[in-house]
């Protein structure tokens, strides 16, 4: 029987990152946070974590898959990775006594083919049921295209925070959008298209794009709208990899 086990080496952060902070929305106030060479062994957390996990297709007629292609949920504690974005919720947002032993994180890996077709609504920008996500790019430099853009929504702005505060879904803000969204899925969701980025709906406006890089680490608070920035041709052979990790909001709610 060959067993694996974890080899906490392969999961150790580097001593000396090199990391950048963009504030993004009207106020400035929502941090996205990018962190470059972040692994210290990432050659051996592909080999013994990502291409050990079994990765399961996505239903795509569940409305709570967002994205084609194909899914691994880890059930390993990174607890350097815990402690990095830990330090970085502190250091960039008015959560500056956050204690990563005390929060609850969730991972996965995520594996996306381009020249597929997919549900207009599985294009969309979107955010996640979290407070805070990260995404780590895990391709080889010479595969990486595109990467990760945050948007803001013309009926909404650049936040849906139905997942984190309840008192959102009281906001002018959010009527909007759900008027606009009862269209767009009375309408158009599930159109098959291209999967590819252009073809977001207009309502959304982009406000930054973080290119995707080999062992990238990508923080941002999960209720700004973002979405994976893809194009036919660019992972039609060799798959997008990447591992997401979600902080969820009870901590701080």
């Amino acid at each position: 029987m060959n067993l694996n086990f974890v080899n906490p080496d392969d999961l150790k952060v580097n001593d000396d990152l090199q990391f950048d902070c963009v504030k993004v929305g009207p106020d400035q106030n929502h941090p996205i946070i990018t962190v470059d060479n972040v692994l210290a062994n990432p050659d051996q957390f592909i080999k013994n974590i990502v291409e050990k996990a079994p990765a399961e297709f996505n239903d795509l007629s569940n409305p709570e898959e967002v994205f084609p292609g194909y899914q691994a949920h880890l059930s390993i504690g990174f607890s350097d990775i815990q402690k990095l974005v830990t330090l970085f919720i502190n250091k960039y947002t008015d959560f500056n006594e956050c204690v990563a032993e005390e929060m609850r994180f969730s991972h996965q890996i995520n594996i996306m083919y381009t020249d597929v077709k997919c549900k207009r609504l599985q294009l969309q920008p979107h955010v996640d049921p979290a407070m805070f996500a990260y995404v780590l790019y895990l391709n080889p430099e010479e595969e990486c295209k595109g990467g990760t853009s945050f948007y803001e929504h013309k009926q909404c702005g650049i936040v849906n925070m139905e997942h984190v505060d309840k008192r959102f879904k009281r906001t002018e803000n959010y009527w909007n959008y759900k008027e606009w969204q009862y269209d767009f899925y009375n309408q158009k969701k599930d159109d098959e298209i291209e999967l590819d980025s252009a073809l977001i709906e207009d309502e959304y406006v982009e406000e930054l794009m973080v290119p995707m890089k080999f062992n990238r680490l990508v923080i941002y608070p999960s209720y700004v709208w973002h979405h994976a920035v893809v194009r036919p041709g660019w992972f039609k052979d060799n798959p997008r990899v990447s591992m997401s990790g979600f902080v969820a909001s009870d901590y701080f709610l």
